[in-house]
């Protein structure tokens, strides 16, 4: 990576820093006024470490559907709706892994193999 793309994702981060997220832990923001504040695409890309098109084509047409306010032309994003975005998708993946593992035979490939008498 050059020294120029890594200036722009350091401005890029620093930019996103200063946004007063809430911590994962619930606390509010020192500003309860940037709670209600709607989040652009840049800044919900940010959040979610994707691309702004990512974001926009998951707020309008691809699934999984991340809920957004529309004004006019532009697309915005509540904070609330990107939190249950991200802890739907966290459910999600939790059920899938959960049903891998379940759907795993209790026998390795070896005691398979050596009960069949194949090689």
């Amino acid at each position: 990576m050059n020294i120029a793309k890594w200036d722009e994702i350091q401005k890029r981060d620093d930019r996103t820093k200063a946004l007063d997220w809430p911590s994962e832990a619930g606390s509010s923001p020192a500003n309860p006024k940037t709670q209600d504040r709607l989040l652009n695409a840049r800044e919900v890309a940010a959040r979610l470490g994707v691309s702004e098109r990512f974001v926009r084509d998951h707020a309008t047409r691809r699934q999984p559907r991340l809920r957004a306010v529309k004004l006019g032309s532009l697309v915005r994003f509540r904070l609330e709706d990107v939190q249950d975005f991200i802890q739907a998708r966290l459910a999600e993946n939790d059920c899938i892994s959960q049903r891998n593992r379940a759907s795993r035979s209790p026998f390795s490939v070896t005691e398979l193999r050596g009960q069949t008498g194949e090689r």
